[in-house]
């Protein structure tokens, strides 16, 4: 029987932008078991230099990273037009995130998360865009 092969749903890749490995790992394997193609960077300095390249398919943004970067990369994505879909998770409460940035409410996916919840979520969040 032939090996089961994954088509990508997107050519774009997902940028994953999170600090913590662990959580990094399940990321990457989840959303490349869905099919799509991954990029990681663990801040978000990382995250800005990557988004002003182009040709990202959708983003997760963790909220807390390191280096206090996380609300530049929201300002980021509210600021471009052109911006890829955008998840947020993270493991702060939804109303503090909330008052971090309005937007972030229907956005929002809280740690610790089902994987394939999230996956059905990015799909969705991808396809939405595909139909704007």
């Amino acid at each position: 029987m032939p090996a089961m092969v994954h088509t990508a749903v997107t050519a774009q890749p997902l940028l994953i932008v999170e600090d913590d490995r662990t959580v990094r790992r399940v990321l990457t394997i989840a959303m490349r078991h869905a099919g799509f193609a991954v990029e990681v960077v663990e801040s978000g300095a990382e995250a800005l230099a990557r988004l002003e390249q182009g040709g990202v398919s959708g983003v997760l943004l963790d909220l807390g990273l390191p280096d206090g970067r996380s609300t530049d990369v929201l300002d980021w994505l509210h600021a471009h037009e052109e911006q890829p879909p955008w998840l947020v998770i993270s493991a702060m409460d939804r109303s503090e995130a909330a008052r971090m940035d309005g937007k972030i409410a229907p956005r929002f996916i809280s740690k610790p998360f089902d994987p394939w919840t999230l996956i059905d979520r990015v799909k969705a969040m991808i396809a939405e865009r595909g139909d704007e």
